[in-house]
């Protein structure tokens, strides 16, 4: 090969080797930039040319923009193969900071940007904000800040805000001697004092102590150094004297001054002490703090109240001759009395009223506290006791005089204990007691007794209650020894709440029937029945009171009789027996007949005229018992009266009374049947009896008999009927009948006999 060609060929060569490399790169760079190439393939070196413009790292491929210009990069490979590319560098911005790049919100930053018609920015502007280079910083947080030239080219850096203290809380006032806290939102921080000589602070506690007064500058900051303050005022504390020295008693008041004037006083607890115009006055035993403030200071001082006396008289009313002792609390004091009126043991408080009139009493302790009270002696009331018996009423009524209010004793019984007139009814002899009280708690007592002796009851009525209930009532006296009774007494009643009542007072003692009769009733007609005590219209069935010293109630219930109307007629007369030495029989004047039914019950009663005669009339159709009766007698009546169209009446229903035997037995005329047989043919035996009793009645047939037997008080213990034998013979059986004296009747239509009959054990 000629040598042009040769040189062709390597031309050749070294074009194709050129064409195999390559740079990779921006073709437009920024001066103060570092942009880094790359070379292909790779392992070449790296050179730039004119080096004022840009310098390139020969290793690296990175490039640097010093100035505006232009520049070529080349890239050499082994063997001397190369290539380039040519690279404008523009015109570069830089920033320069004066001081550090850190700051704390609400805190600047100055920064100097370099480069023709640059402009500023920063990110994110939540963080922070850029205004002609100064950054203003907002909130804690990382910003950057960007100097952008006319070339395109711009400059970075980084700023930290950083938090700065929140506002500082607590007291910025406070008085010298005391205490405030301080506070942050944001911990960890230190405290410190811009004039320590009026406040300091607690570096890591907060606490302020005012020292004189004046401002203090307290500063707050935190790791950041950012900071907050505060101006703590100290104002100087009042002060105040207490009187007394401190000590008062209960009660008592301690005068009190503050300096400066025109503050406010507060004493704690109130329950010890409380303040009052110029001080302090004790409640209660105990220590209080009394607080005196000045524009918000204050300055304390303890006062201690000493527990005072309490006495105690009572009511304060003292009676003469009566000695009363005080109390008092706490024990150890001693006692005065300011008058005479009242002399008092000092040790003890045994106060002897001595006049009428007052004393102050006066307890004192050894701290000097003392409590009085007030006595006055008074005069003892003089009292009596009076008794009135009630108008109409088993009661009494019991009155005292001279006192103010009374109490009665016993007070069993009384409508009232405590009041000036109880009303009582005594059982018995009784005697009571009154105390009286004078207004002013003196006292006397009287006494008046009640014989308690009486018989007493009140009348009800078995039917309607009669439009005039005036009744007359008798009190009997009854023997039983022979049962023989007399009418002692009388009275008419009078209305107790609405029914009669009567009373028999200072009867001696003995045995009592009462009987009572409906002033306004007529005889023979359907109206109550004259009745004893209880319910009766015999004696002999009547209730005994066996009376002594005491009071015996009898309540008596007036039987009511109702006679059936009709035309039937029943009449006959009571007749004196033989033995008064007469030639005929006697009338009897006056004696109750009572009109019985076949069942027994009264229906009416009538009394005998001056011949003796009693009568029954407009009577219905029906079976009759006539009865009469006197006190004393036993009486038999008559056999069953049978009325009827046929027998509309009855005339000769008579009746005879035999004083000796005490006996009233039916009666008829010489033409009848003899009803009493001679006392040679009849008897009982044996006399005494035990067991039995053998009845001849010397009437010699059958015939039935009725045996009663009455003990020595008229009450019925025995009573049968029975059929004697065709001799008029009976045998009875007494083994129920308890030992004793009785009165025996044996009695039928031909038949009567009354003795006395001892039954033996």
């Amino acid at each position: 090969m000629n040598k042009p060609g040769l040189l062709l060929f390597i031309v050749l060569l070294l074009s194709l080797a050129a064409r195999s490399q390559t740079i990779t790169g921006p073709g437009t760079i920024c001066g103060g930039s570092i942009i880094t190439y790359a070379g292909s393939p790779g392992g070449g070196t790296w050179s730039i040319t004119p080096s004022p413009v840009a310098t390139v790292n020969p290793a690296t491929g990175g490039v640097e923009g010093y100035s505006a210009g232009t520049t070529t990069l080349t890239y050499t490979i082994a063997g001397g193969a190369f290539t380039t590319m040519p690279i404008t560098v523009l015109a570069g911005a830089t920033i320069t900071t004066t001081g550090t790049r850190k700051t704390c919100v609400g805190g600047t930053i100055t920064h100097v940007g370099a480069g023709p018609g640059g402009t500023w920015s920063i990110s994110p502007t939540s963080v922070a904000s850029v205004s002609g280079g100064s950054v203003l910083g907002i909130s804690p947080g990382i910003a950057t800040v960007t100097y952008s030239v006319s070339s395109g080219c711009s400059a970075t850096l980084t700023d930290t805000i950083v938090a700065v203290p929140t506002a500082i809380g607590g007291t910025l006032s406070l008085c010298d001697g005391s205490t405030t806290t301080l506070t942050n939102t944001v911990t960890g921080g230190t405290w410190s004092s811009a004039t320590p000589a009026v406040a300091t602070v607690g570096a890591f506690t907060g606490i302020v102590t005012g020292l004189m007064p004046g401002t203090a500058t307290i500063t707050y900051t935190v790791a950041s150094g950012c900071t907050a303050t505060a101006v703590v005022t100290v104002t100087a504390s009042p002060t105040m004297t207490v009187g007394s020295g401190g000590m008062i008693c209960v009660g008592a008041t301690a005068t009190i001054t503050g300096s400066p004037t025109g503050g406010a006083w507060t004493v704690s607890p109130l329950s010890v002490a409380t303040p009052s115009m110029g001080g302090v006055t004790g409640v209660s035993a105990g220590t209080a703090t009394v607080t005196y403030s000045v524009s918000g200071c204050n300055t304390t001082s303890v006062v201690t109240v000493m527990p005072t006396a309490t006495v105690s008289v009572g009511s304060g009313n003292l009676c003469l001759g009566s000695p009363y002792t005080a109390s008092a609390t706490p024990a150890g004091g001693t006692w005065s009395s300011s008058s005479s009126a009242v002399s008092i043991a000092a040790a003890t408080g045994v106060m002897t009223p001595v006049s009428v009139g007052t004393a102050s009493i006066t307890y004192t302790l050894a701290s000097g506290c003392f409590a009085v009270a007030t006595v006055t002696v008074n005069s003892l009331p003089t009292v009596s006791a009076s008794v009135t018996p009630a108008a109409c009423g088993n009661g009494y009524t019991l009155s005292g005089s001279g006192a103010s209010t009374y109490v009665w004793t016993p007070g069993f019984g009384l409508s009232c204990s405590s009041c000036t007139s109880p009303t009582t009814s005594p059982t018995g002899p009784m005697t009571y007691y009154v105390t009286g009280y004078s207004a002013a708690g003196c006292t006397d007592s009287a006494s008046i007794s009640i014989s308690g002796n009486r018989i007493y009851g009140h009348i009800s009525f078995s039917g309607m209650a009669p439009a005039s209930p005036a009744m007359k009532v008798w009190l009997i006296q009854y023997n039983p020894t022979d049962s023989s009774i007399t009418a002692t007494d009388s009275m008419n009643s009078c209305l107790d709440g609405g029914f009669p009542y009567y009373q028999f007072d200072g009867k001696p003692a003995g045995n009592y029937l009462v009987k009572a009769k409906l002033n306004s009733a007529v005889p023979g007609t359907s109206d109550y029945i004259p009745t004893y005590g209880a319910s009766t219209p015999n004696w002999y069935a009547a209730a005994t009171v066996a009376h002594g010293t005491g009071t015996n109630v009898q309540d008596i219930t007036m039987i009511y009789g109702t006679v059936p109307s009709g035309p039937g007629f029943i009449s006959g007369y009571v007749y004196s027996g033989a033995g008064r030495g007469t030639a005929s029989e006697i009338p009897v004047e006056g004696m109750i007949v009572f009109l019985k039914n076949a069942a027994g019950d009264v229906l009416t009663y009538t009394y005998t005229n001056a011949l003796g005669a009693y009568s029954f009339g407009s009577l219905a159709y029906g079976s009759y018992v006539i009865y009469p009766a006197e006190q004393s007698y036993y009486t038999t009546p008559s056999a069953i009266i049978t009325l009827s169209a046929a027998t509309p009446s009855a005339t000769a229903v008579s009746f005879k009374q035999y004083t000796t035997s005490g006996i009233i037995l039916p009666y008829m005329s010489p033409s009848g049947i003899n009803t009493t047989l001679p006392d040679n043919t009849t008897g009982v035996y044996p006399n005494p009896a035990r067991d039995h009793l053998n009845i001849k009645t010397g009437v010699a047939s059958a015939m039935e008999v009725s045996l009663v037997l009455a003990d020595v008080t008229g009450r019925v213990v025995f009573s049968s009927l029975a059929t004697t034998n065709e001799n008029g013979e009976l045998r009875a059986d007494l083994t129920k009948v308890p030992a004793g004296m009785y009165v025996i009747r044996v009695t039928s239509a031909l038949y009567n006999y009354t003795g006395k009959l001892l039954v033996a054990e």
